[in-house]
């Protein structure tokens, strides 16, 4: 089999396996109730397993870097997959509380190195339209997920663990197939013929570079907008406008598959229209978007206003991580890309947080203010990226330009 054959296959296995991580993270929700009911614990226990998968992510992204340097990344890649396999099974197979918790841990260790790993092969290796697809096929498993879950569980009757397993067991056999199919998998495009074996900076280095730290902060404030929306729009329409709750779970489901079609769909064009000009549209969308969420009149301006939202998102987190190595280089591109999603992460777990103590302490309508700010720093803090990587700009990078603006 042709390399290029053999890695475009590895690479579609790769986008099933996204797609099952997603559904993964998207069962958590509906399948709570079930977990909570076999281990006769409280609601306050979800804390602790969201917030230890959430901690592996974040230590695994924040490492990403020096492991890729010290396994190489195909070994890294699949390394991430098995973990996640494992930690899958271990959730259908706990006997215990205990060993739920450790399974999440083990199953975000993997899930992140995955998502960190197979990120920066496709950013070295192919284009920006290429890193919207695997990020936007995430999407399908979050929308998948809760439909998985209670089909199998309340429709047929299965244990919720059988959901689990047959997710882990899934994961197992792709790894098996993925272990030949990604025996080209290198940092180093492959059109660069006769180049010298890259030697990966250090995690000291790449934080030397001051775009990398402007660019964290991007990440910080997207991932926060993004989780704050999904999260707390079901309570501001519900719980602070009085709408019934099956029209806003139609439009939570709406603005989620908005988040798809922006990855997918915007995604599949930002090779024609630029990475920059595409950011920046959509950063703009998200003003505009979280501004009819605030400024509520009309439902049906606001529920317009969510969708846009989500369209306007879903494009920007893959885009922003294409970029990854015109604006730092190869040799920085596996410490960049990991701490872009650890950035991500991290700010998916603060901001939220404070948008939630927020509503608590003002009023629920504090939410959509908050969305609104978050979005006006979003677009600053990219414009302000844009213009000092220009006066930074070196050698280092692979191209001259950062994009056409």
């Amino acid at each position: 089999m042709r390399q290029s054959t053999r890695s475009e296959i590895g690479l579609l296995i790769g986008h099933v396996i996204q797609i099952l991580l997603g559904i993964q993270v998207g069962m958590i929700g509906v399948g709570w109730p079930y977990i909570q009911k076999s281990f006769g614990l409280g609601f306050e226990s979800l804390g602790l397993l969201v917030g230890g998968g959430m901690l592996a992510r974040l230590f695994s992204s924040f490492a990403s870097g020096r492991l890729i340097g010290q396994l190489g990344l195909r070994k890294f890649i699949l390394g991430g997959v098995m973990l996640f396999g494992i930690g899958s099974l271990g959730y259908g197979l706990a006997p215990s509380w205990a060993v739920l918790l450790l399974s999440a841990f083990i199953a975000g260790l993997g899930d992140s190195a995955f998502g960190s790993g197979l990120s920066t092969y496709v950013v070295s290796n192919y284009n920006a339209r290429r890193l919207n697809w695997l990020q936007g096929v995430f999407g399908l498993g979050l929308m998948i997920g809760p439909q998985l879950i209670t089909w199998l569980v309340r429709d047929l009757g299965h244990p919720w663990q059988f959901v689990y397993l047959l997710v882990g067991a899934a994961i197992c056999v792709l790894w098996l197939l993925l272990i030949p199919l990604s025996a080209d998998w290198q940092l180093i495009p492959h059109h660069v013929e006769g180049q010298a074996p890259l030697r990966p900076a250090s995690v000291r280095q790449t934080l030397k570079l001051r775009l990398l730290w402007l660019c964290l902060a991007v990440f910080f404030v997207y991932g926060g907008a993004e989780v704050a929306t999904g999260q707390f729009v079901n309570a501001l329409y519900t719980d602070g406008r009085g709408i019934d709750p099956r029209t806003v779970s139609t439009w939570i489901t709406l603005f989620w598959l908005g988040f798809t079609v922006g990855r997918l769909g915007l995604g599949s064009i930002v090779d024609r229209i630029g990475k920059t000009r595409l950011i920046r549209f959509s950063t703009v969308g998200i003003i505009l978007g979280s501004l009819m969420i605030w400024l509520y009149r009309d439902p049906n301006l606001s529920y317009l206003g969510l969708l846009l939202t989500g369209l306007s998102l879903g494009p920007i987190f893959p885009t922003l991580t294409a970029q990854s190595g015109e604006r730092f280089g190869l040799a920085h591109m596996a410490n960049a890309v990991g701490f872009q999603m650890g950035a991500g992460a991290l700010g998916a777990a603060v901001l939220p947080s404070i948008a939630g103590s927020l509503a608590v302490q003002l009023s629920i309508e504090a939410i959509p203010i908050m969305l609104v700010i978050q979005a006006i720093v979003l677009l600053a803090l990219h414009e302000y990226m844009l213009v000092y990587g220009k006066r930074e700009a070196s050698p280092r990078v692979l191209s001259p330009k950062l994009d056409q603006v």
